[in-house]
Formats: structure tokens, C-alpha cells, sequence
């Protein structure tokens, strides 16, 4: 019995509080998915809490592009890996509805959903990495050029990073403590 279990599991430690959650309508949510059971047949649909604030990456926000396709595709990546067909559509719009809300352009995600495939695509072997900052899709599309124009887009990987806000670029730089002669501690 599912309630004599949990008498058990709460007795053990006075901190830990388990509960118990049972189907409702014959569904029952288990981590991002929403499992259906009817007649037998197991089916599964993408599920969301609904206590989910629904935000995500900004469509304003000052990355790169492509990272904000890359959302795009990996939430529907990840629905057409849970749902079931019966309810892959109603799940592709839980994502679609959440991107729209987040000021992403229908044009845009409609465009990349169908841009999408599942199987993998092979990667060259790159020899080296180049980290630059992302300032701006003007700059990046320049540098994109430039490596491709001079037959490096084979060998090296550019990646734009958008790690430190621009507000760092204007803080007052700290001082460098320079060890005395013949420091015993460095």
C-alpha cells in the first residue's frame, strides 16, 4: 500500500518529508514529462509545472543569434525525444507558446523547428580553439568570414563567449601585490 510506504519513509528521519503523487485521470507527472496512461497503452506528452514562470533566454537580450536558435532546437529536440505522436503538437506548442511569450518572432521559430534534424552531422577535427568576446552579430559574421576566406573553418573553432557583462570592461582595475625579494611563502 503507497500510503503505509510513506508512514515508513516520514518515520525514518524527522527532517525528511516525503510525498506521494498519484495519477489524475489516468496521468501522472514524472520530471519533464507527463505520463498518459490509457486502456493500457503508455503514451507521453512534454510537461510543464504549473508553477513554471515560463521565461527563458530573452529574445532582447545582447547574445549571439545562433544561441538563441540553439534554444530553439534544443527544446524541440528535446519534445520529439518525450512525446508520444498523439501528443507531439500539443507539446511543440507548450514550447512554441513559451518562446512567443519571451518575444521570440513566430517567423523565427517556425524557421528553425523546420531547419531541424535528429540525425548527427559530422564535425571536423579542429586543431585549435579561439575564444573571442561577442560584441556584436556585425562582428561575429566578420570574423566567421575572415577564417572561412582564409580556409581555416577546418581547422580552428571560433567560439564567442558573452561571459563578462560589459560593465566589468569599466571597473577600476585591482591593484597587483608584487611578493618582496626572496619570499619564502611563493
Amino acid at each position: 500500500d503507497p500510503d503505509e510506504l510513506l508512514v515508513i519513509a516520514n518515520s525514518v528521519n524527522p527532517h525528511i518529508k516525503f510525498t506521494i503523487e498519484k495519477p489524475v485521470n489516468n496521468t501522472i507527472p514524472f520530471l519533464d514529462t507527463l505520463v498518459h496512461v490509457d486502456g493500457g497503452i503508455i503514451q507521453f506528452e512534454l510537461f510543464i509545472k504549473p508553477t513554471h514562470s515560463g521565461t527563458c533566454l530573452p529574445y532582447d537580450s545582447h547574445v549571439p543569434n545562433s544561441r538563441k536558435k540553439c534554444l530553439i532546437i534544443s527544446e524541440n529536440v528535446r519534445v520529439k525525444r518525450i512525446a508520444s505522436n498523439k501528443f507531439l503538437q500539443t507539446s511543440e506548442n507548450k514550447i512554441s507558446n513559451r518562446l512567443t511569450q519571451n518575444g521570440y518572432p513566430k517567423r523565427i521559430i517556425n524557421s528553425t523547428i523546420r531547419a531541424i534534424s535528429l540525425t548527427k552531422r559530422e564535425q571536423p577535427d579542429y586543431t585549435s580553439f579561439i575564444k573571442i568576446p561577442f560584441i556584436s552579430e556585425k562582428q561575429k559574421t566578420q570574423v566567421l568570414k575572415l577564417i572561412k576566406r582564409t580556409n581555416l573553418e577546418e581547422k580552428i573553432r571560433v567560439v564567442f563567449t558573452t561571459e563578462k557583462p560589459l560593465a566589468w570592461q569599466f571597473r577600476a582595475k585591482h591593484e597587483v601585490l608584487s611578493c618582496p625579494p626572496n619570499c619564502i611563502a611563493c
